[in-house]
Formats: structure tokens, C-alpha cells, sequence
């Protein structure tokens, strides 16, 4: 999977705007750890998908919502997603869009919904980025509170942190159940 980098056009006041790249890069990789910690692909038509692998998306992500968020959750578990950084797409920004024209407490509590419902899809494979993901949409501290201890943490335990680092950006979650 691939997607591209956004061109925003504030209908409101006809005004082109665009998106930085974060990297100076043409290209870069992202995991879909990545995309569960809140990174943002932007828009489901900056997306390119090989035909191949739409037999692995779960059909129940169509029962929840289907766009880039769950897209990209879906098809990193079988690689990294490419980002090009070439702007060949534009995302018209309006006040009745369809998430455009929500409001920031809507938004919050369409993601938080989504949260719950991937979390069940993907099995808990996200179950660490999306805590955190709650958690800074709900505002709370994150100091002296515990995570739930899942199989990849008692894996941790016995890697060496950079190795943890290492292997979770280069090995799609699927591979790492």
C-alpha cells in the first residue's frame, strides 16, 4: 500500500494549501503502529492498493467505517506503507464535509468509537498505541498509569530496547502476534 501527500483547498476562502513533508524525503516508510499512534494518512484517495491484498482486509471494518485509518491498519500488518511525498492529491476542506463539518468534540468521539471497534477487529494487536491514542484524545495524564501487559510487552522484557524499536518498525504486526 502507498498513499501520497495532500493538497488542502479551504473552500471557504478559495486558498490552496500544502501539506508539509516532514522528512525533505521523496519517499518514506511507516508502520501501521505508526497509524494506531495517530499519524494520519489523510484521505482514502491518496491511497493505491495492489488488488492482491484486498482479500486481507477484515469485512467487518466495513461494518465500523472504512476509510484510509483502517485501510492502513489493515494492510501494514502484511508490510510497511509507503508515503510518497509528491503532492498528487487534493482534499477539499469544507464546512458540511463530511469530517470537515464536524466539530473537534465529534471527531474525538468518532475516533474514540473507532478505537474500540478496531481494537476488537485487530485482535489487541494495537492495543498499546491505541491506549495511548485514548488517552491523549481524552486529555488525561499519562503519569503513574500501568498498561495492560499483552504478550508483546512479556516479549519486551527480554529484548534489548533498541532491538524492541527496531523490530516493530520493520516487521509488519502480523508477524509479530
Amino acid at each position: 500500500m502507498s498513499y501520497n501527500r495532500l493538497v488542502l483547498l479551504w473552500e471557504k476562502n478559495n486558498k490552496f494549501e500544502l501539506l508539509p513533508n516532514e522528512t525533505g524525503d521523496v519517499y518514506d516508510f511507516i508502520s501501521s503502529h505508526s497509524l494506531a499512534s495517530g499519524k494520519c494518512i489523510g484521505n482514502l484517495s491518496a491511497c493505491v492498493i495492489r488488488q492482491s491484498l484486498v482479500s486481507f482486509i477484515p469485512p467487518s471494518l466495513f461494518d465500523v467505517c472504512f476509510d484510509d485509518w483502517s485501510l492502513g491498519l489493515s494492510l501494514g500488518l502484511y508490510g510497511l506503507i509507503a508515503k510518497l511525498n509528491e503532492p498528487m492529491s487534493i482534499y477539499r476542506k469544507r464546512k458540511m464535509g463530511y469530517w470537515s463539518g464536524l466539530s473537534d468534540l465529534e471527531q474525538k468521539q468518532k475516533i474514540l468509537y473507532r478505537i474500540d471497534k478496531y481494537d476488537l477487529i485487530f485482535s489487541g494487536i494495537y492495543v498499546d498505541e491505541f491506549f495511548l491514542l485514548r488517552k491523549s484524545l481524552m486529555n488525561k495524564e499519562e503519569k503513574n498509569e500501568k498498561i495492560e501487559i499483552s504478550r508483546r510487552k512479556i516479549i519486551k522484557q527480554f529484548i534489548p530496547p533498541i532491538l524492541c524499536s527496531i523490530l516493530k518498525y520493520l516487521c509488519p504486526p502480523y508477524f509479530l502476534k
